[in-house]
């Protein structure tokens, strides 16, 4: 009898022991398998973190490019249009009709008995020779002019040096000879009429004409 109770107590001893060793490997199991599980959404959640950042910087990007090009696109717009204004300025107006330039004056003047261009009046000959140089289809005539002291043929031959003069200085600034011409009032075309100093000194001149030709 005794034999008999102890063989049932060891056999229940032992379904004890078997029971426990499989609610701890169940539950060692359970474990592993939520830790497994939260390692993976861990890890979505980062990928998912990650590809959201790329394209939001993948966004700022374009955007960043697609307004680069807007501003660029704006910029060669507004140069093309400033050029077409300042070609459309500088055919529309001919710079020899700008009553504020130096090509407004039209004369040069000189002391008495002198046929030397005067250096206050070099500027105004240098623009005229830069402007012919540049429009070789315009043509001038410089016209020499004397007061009324000195013989008729005296006053020919020195507004004819008077005007020769400014021709040489024109040649010097670029401007063909076939595009001057020349030639002598002497004393014939004044522009004052006056018989003083006042008078003479306006009337001792080279003038250019550009309406002659």
């Amino acid at each position: 009898m005794n034999k008999f109770i102890m063989s049932a107590t060891l056999i229940l001893f032992s379904a004890v022991l078997t029971g426990c060793s499989t609610t701890n490997s169940d539950a060692t199991g359970s474990a592993k398998i939520s830790a497994d599980a939260a390692e993976k959404e861990a890890a979505a959640k980062a990928a998912a973190a990650r590809e959201a950042a790329e394209k939001e910087a993948a966004a700022k990007e374009a955007a960043a490019k697609e307004a680069a090009a807007r501003e660029a696109a704006a910029k060669e717009a507004a140069a093309r249009e400033a050029a077409a204004k300042a070609a459309a300025s500088k055919v529309s107006v001919d710079p020899l009709n700008n009553p504020n330039s130096i090509l407004a004056k039209r004369s040069v003047f000189y002391p008495f008995d002198v046929a030397v261009v005067q250096a206050d009046d070099n500027a105004i000959v240098e623009a005229h020779a830069k402007y012919l140089s540049e429009h070789s289809d315009r043509k001038v005539r410089l016209e020499g002019n004397c007061d009324e002291r000195g013989s008729d043929e005296y006053n020919l031959a020195l507004g004819q040096r008077r005007a020769d003069g400014v021709k040489k200085l024109l040649l010097v600034g670029g401007v063909k000879d076939s595009q001057i011409s020349t030639i002598s009032y002497g004393e014939e075309k004044p522009k004052a009429e006056g018989h003083d100093e006042a008078s003479w000194s306006q009337n001792r001149r080279t003038d250019l004409n550009y309406n002659a030709n």
